[in-house]
């Protein structure tokens, strides 16, 4: 039991009830103004710590009555006439598509990597990351949006993977290794994405894979050389 100004203040819910020193409830057609106390004093009952209730709540004296309003939105009543915090998250996500953040006396959602929160502030939308700067792949190859994410193809022939991850293809140089493939007789020539072979010197045939084999120049009309000698 609470004093008030030389009143019983009882808490019945979130009602306040002014009595007398016998602890009786206060009648408002004995006691007058339910705000003058025993001693003759007047004052406000929710002036004072308002009037015991919630401070987030309204105080209002009537018929001799203290009564609390309601808790704000995002506060609930506790049972004993306090407001304590509403974890909206804890029903149904709070309504969330994905992640759902309580905060004091309200809540907000959020969207994974790779998802976009649309205006209604709950639902969330993929990300179609390839339509921009080709979803970070390099330009060669690929991309595919999937939900959340994005894939980057293989680099095309003639290119390494530098990160391993399709967002970067740097030409191989074919040349550097075994002569690129091409014959010792000639020389080859790196190129973007591939390589050339030269030609195959006189006396050589090209074998069509950069190879040079040699030309038996006597086995035609004896080299150009006289019937009657030898062609070497």
């Amino acid at each position: 039991m609470l004093k008030w100004n030389g009143w019983s203040v009882a808490v019945l819910g979130t009602l306040l009830v002014l009595s007398g020193c016998d602890g009786a409830g206060m009648d408002p057609a004995d006691a007058g103004d339910a705000a003058t106390g025993l001693d003759g004093t007047t004052g406000d009952p929710c002036a004072v710590d308002n009037g015991g209730c919630d401070p987030a709540t309204t105080c209002s004296v009537e018929d001799g009555v203290v009564m609390c309003g309601d808790c704000p939105l995002g506060y609930e009543d506790d049972g004993a006439g306090t407001c304590v915090d509403t974890d909206e998250c804890e029903t149904d996500n709070g309504g969330c598509d994905q992640t759902c953040t309580n905060d004091d006396g309200s809540f907000s959602c959020a969207c994974d990597d790779g998802y976009t929160l649309n205006e209604d502030g709950a639902t969330c939308d993929d990300v179609d990351e390839c339509e921009t700067d080709n979803g970070g792949c390099d330009e060669m190859v690929l991309c595919t949006n999937t939900p959340g994410a994005r894939e980057c193809g293989l680099c095309p022939m003639g290119y390494e993977d530098e990160l391993g991850d399709g967002t970067s293809c740097v030409d191989i140089d074919e040349c550097a290794v075994d002569n690129g493939g091409c014959s010792d007789l000639v020389v080859c020539t790196n190129a973007e994405g591939g390589f050339t072979c030269g030609d195959c010197p006189m006396g050589y045939l090209d074998d069509g894979a950069g190879g040079c084999v040699d030309i038996d120049e006597c086995a035609t009309s004896n080299g150009g050389c006289d019937a009657l000698t030898s062609c070497t």
